[in-house]
């Protein structure tokens, strides 16, 4: 693999990793401040210092580039569940709120929702993102359905979409508080409605 710095690959080169992480963090700052639209290879070479042919060879587009910093932005993981599936589903839409209110992720997320619709690549991102959280969501779920906190004939997948598109709604439409009485709420309201009988 040729190293886009020049000189021999080395992904651990200091240079290497100031100039990439120069580069997202541009790209992620000019994604949140003026949406898709604003993040271009000249404007994040501008703002990282990185010359525009660098940026070229290491990112073969803007979206491609976009994706990168995106992703980068974006924790890794939800909580390991503890067994208790109403605490791990609480613990899990708390992790949601903190990733969307405290990180990047979250203003970057807000401003790839239009681009996702004439984008395919980074709706597949969205996608590959959402994915992560609600595999382990699901998972919860699924164990109260054996457990016999929810009905088993429900679709996990819908009391999931329930919950944290309302933590969705309230985070990019509505801009209720994302308070911790809110999300309580939100799980009490889950497991009651879909309990078993």
């Amino acid at each position: 693999m040729t190293d886009p710095y020049g000189g021999c690959a080395n992904p651990e080169d200091p240079r290497v990793v100031r100039s990439r992480a120069a580069v997202l963090d541009a790209a992620l700052s000019l994604l949140c401040e003026g949406g898709y639209a604003a993040v271009t290879i000249d404007g994040v070479a501008r703002r990282s210092g990185v010359a525009r042919t660098t940026i070229y060879r290491h990112w073969s587009s803007v979206a491609a580039l976009i994706i990168d910093a995106v992703v980068s932005s974006h924790p890794a993981g939800s909580p390991e569940p503890l067994g208790d599936p109403r605490q791990d589903l609480r613990r899990h839409v708390g992790s949601l709120r903190e990733t969307l209110t405290t990180t990047a992720f979250g203003p970057a997320l807000a401003a790839t929702l239009h681009a996702a619709t004439c984008n395919d690549d980074v709706a597949r991102l969205q996608d590959q993102l959402v994915c992560q959280r609600r595999d382990a969501g699901l998972s919860i779920l699924r164990f109260a359905q054996e457990q016999g906190l929810i009905d088993p004939d429900l679709d996990a997948e819908v009391i999931l979409d329930q919950v944290v598109g309302a933590v969705f709604f309230r985070y990019l439409v509505s801009h209720q508080p994302l308070d911790d009485a809110f999300l309580d709420q939100l799980v009490e309201a889950a497991f009651r409605g879909a309990a078993a009988t």
